[in-house]
């Protein structure tokens, strides 16, 4: 039996519930997909937006998934 494990979040000196994180980790994928898919338009100051978000959420999620343990 596998069981996967939420990242260990703390906001503000406070440690986030399983759902919490998981909360987050979903948010975080929904966002990606949006800028992928939609973008924040088409400007240049969209374009680096767009580009600033993706490189921010990706550098969360190998955080994220690196210390995902599956026992």
């Amino acid at each position: 039996m596998t069981k996967e494990k939420e990242a260990f979040i703390i906001i503000n000196k406070h440690e986030l519930n399983e759902g919490q994180s998981l909360t987050i980790r979903i948010a975080l994928e929904v966002f990606l997909q949006y800028i992928l898919d939609a973008g924040l338009g088409n400007d240049n100051n969209d374009k680096s937006m767009n580009e600033a978000y993706i490189n921010s959420i990706n550098s969360i999620r190998r955080l994220i998934y690196r210390y995902k343990d599956i026992e």
